[in-house]
């Protein structure tokens, strides 16, 4: 949809991202948006009391209380009970869907401060355990000890080492000839009357590589404008929260370059895509 009025991103954050089974293994998804939504509220310099509602994407409920996680995400750094929150799950690309829907709550009145995020912990999806595995971890919770708190603020999947020796002797998983959909950034240009020379940055989810250059070369993105800080293959791609990392990438990107349009956009399951633009003002 296109607002008719302007809806603001006052302040946006995320957690870093961890590999499989890596530092934030232990971290439910609730504990990952309740760190989210605290750096986002400090940005913000707002109290919690002012926000309407929570809305709040995942995909995988990895969790007991998923099935809650907006909620307790929300309650947890403060937001009066009175207000509602909102679970929503659109695999991929929630984290941007949910701006969209906070947009949608400003713009019928129904709302004046919405709280929007994704979070997925891929880790603790569930997955074969033995008995070996269960007894070691519960011997290493026994014998653990509390020490300080670790800081955890660089991203664990980029691999700089990376050559293209070694990702060419990596074996091919796509069918050939099979067609990809790439209809939602031409959409959303034709929606706004913008040409793709009128956008400053794309940030594109790099679900493949093959995904990715299909959209840039049938929508013909410029290489210089398109995922300049890399994206999903170098960052991860942990569902929801995807889409949440590309809108607050888009926002500090436009502020860096001094940008005005951004468009940030991604495939999502069962053959859908979502395109998303920004305007710096």
């Amino acid at each position: 949809m296109t607002f008719k009025q302007a809806i603001y991103i006052v302040a946006a954050g995320r957690t870093p991202f961890g590999t499989f089974g890596g530092k934030l293994k232990d971290y439910t998804a609730i504990d990952l948006q309740e760190a989210a939504n605290r750096g986002a509220l400090k940005q913000a310099k707002l109290s919690p009391e002012a926000i309407d509602i929570t809305i709040i994407g995942s995909a995988s409920q990895t969790s007991t209380y998923a099935i809650y996680l907006a909620r307790h995400a929300a309650l947890r750094v403060g937001v009066p009970i009175r207000v509602p929150a909102l679970n929503m799950n659109r695999l991929c690309e929630f984290g941007s869907q949910s701006v969209i829907n906070g947009g949608q709550e400003v713009e019928l009145s129904d709302s004046n401060i919405v709280l929007c995020g994704g979070t997925e912990s891929i880790s603790q999806a569930p997955y074969a355990i033995t008995r070996q595995e269960a007894d070691e971890f519960a011997l290493q919770s026994e014998k653990r000890k509390n020490g300080q708190d670790e800081i955890f603020d660089t991203d664990e999947h980029p691999r700089p080492q990376t050559t293209i020796e070694q990702l060419s002797k990596l074996p091919f998983i796509f069918i050939k000839n099979a067609g990809i959909v790439t209809a939602a950034i031409e959409n959303l240009l034709k929606k706004v009357k913008k040409q793709v020379s009128d956008i400053d940055l794309f940030d594109i989810n790099e679900a493949f590589a093959p995904q990715f250059l299909a959209c840039q070369k049938v929508s013909k993105l410029p290489n210089e404008k398109s995922n300049v800080n890399g994206s999903a293959i170098v960052l991860g791609h942990p569902l929801t929260a995807s889409g949440a990392r590309i809108t607050a990438n888009l926002v500090y990107g436009l502020r860096r370059r001094q940008g005005k349009y951004a468009i940030g956009a991604a495939c999502i399951g069962s053959g859908q895509g979502i395109a998303l633009l920004l305007e710096r003002i």
